[in-house]
Parts: C-alpha cells; sequence; structure tokens
C-alpha cells in the first residue's frame, strides 16, 4: 500500500476529503480486502484516542503471547566472537608497542641532551657571616629589609626575592 493511500485514508477519517474522493475511496475500500484491514485499524485507533478509553483485550491474546515467548529460543548469553578476541589482542599489542617506543625514545632523548637536570646551574661561595655585615652598607641594608617586608603591598604577592643578602660593588 502506497503511502498517498494511507494519507487519503487518513485526511478520510478526518473528514477532510472532498466528496467525490471519498466517494472513490469508500467504492475502492469495499473491494479491496487489504485497503479495508487498513481502515479498520485506523478507525480503531481515532477511536481510541477520541475516547481515551483502553479497548478489551480477547480472551486468547495472553495465552497467544504466553506461547509466542515459549516458542522463542532463550539466549544467556552471547556467542563468543573469536573477532572479539582477537581484537582485544590487536589493541593490547599496540599498546605495548608503543609504550616500548615511548621508553626508548624517552631513555635516548635524556642520554643525549644537552642539558642534565642534576647538573649545578650556579654556585654559590659561603661568606664568613662578619665579612658578609662589612661588605653591605647599613643604609643599603635597611633599604633591602624593608623592601622585603613591603614588597607584598606593592601587589606582587608571589615575586620574592632570590637572595636574602644582596651585596654591591662600591667602586663602581
Amino acid at each position: 500500500m502506497s503511502d498517498d493511500l494511507r494519507e487519503k485514508l487518513s485526511l478520510l477519517l478526518d473528514g477532510e476529503l472532498s466528496k467525490s474522493e471519498s466517494m472513490a475511496l469508500m467504492a475502492r475500500i469495499e473491494t479491496d480486502a487489504e485497503l479495508r484491514k487498513q481502515w479498520h485499524r485506523y478507525r480503531l485507533v481515532s477511536e481510541v484516542l477520541r475516547s481515551g478509553k483502553v479497548p478489551a483485550v480477547d480472551d486468547g491474546f495472553v495465552e497467544r503471547v504466553r506461547a509466542a515467548l515459549a516458542d522463542e529460543p532463550t539466549i544467556l548469553a552471547p556467542r563468543s566472537d573469536k573477532r572479539h578476541y582477537r581484537e582485544k589482542a590487536v589493541t593490547a599489542a599496540i599498546a605495548a608497542s608503543l609504550a616500548v617506543v615511548a621508553i626508548l625514545v624517552g631513555k635516548s632523548v635524556s642520554e643525549h641532551s644537552p642539558v642534565h637536570p642534576p647538573e649545578v646551574l650556579a654556585h654559590i661561595e659561603m661568606v664568613d657571616s662578619s665579612d658578609a655585615h662589612t661588605a653591605v652598607d647599613p643604609k643599603f641594608q635597611d633599604y633591602l629589609v624593608t623592601h622585603n617586608e613591603t614588597a607584598y603591598l606593592a601587589g606582587a604577592p608571589g615575586m620574592l626575592p632570590y637572595a636574602r643578602l644582596v651585596t654591591y660593588d662600591s667602586s663602581r
């Protein structure tokens, strides 16, 4: 049955088909058994929708459903699929290969890198504390202490100095 014919049946049921088309379709419904079954289903659905009531189900309905379920095969677990295991094995092999490559490349990069992390970036010589006090001008020392104590007020809370004591060469 074509969609055009189903649409005409729906329009006939809703009363939206012209009189001449309605008469022609009614004549066709009388002669065509499949069209008559479809018309009956459409009318039944329309009645149920308009009434809001559920039609009574015949007594044999439950038995037919029960018999159909009894004939249905019971499958408790899906069949094993060799492709599923093969896909998992291929995925694991690829992951292992990538892990090995990452380890080898990482090791190679760290061995041939021009900068090694454990290298000392700066060398600090320890100065006797008595010499440190004589090397710094007391006014400059007071300035540095005050600056360090009030630097957070200037809006730079994360900017802490890298050196606590700074000396300058007075000969410059």
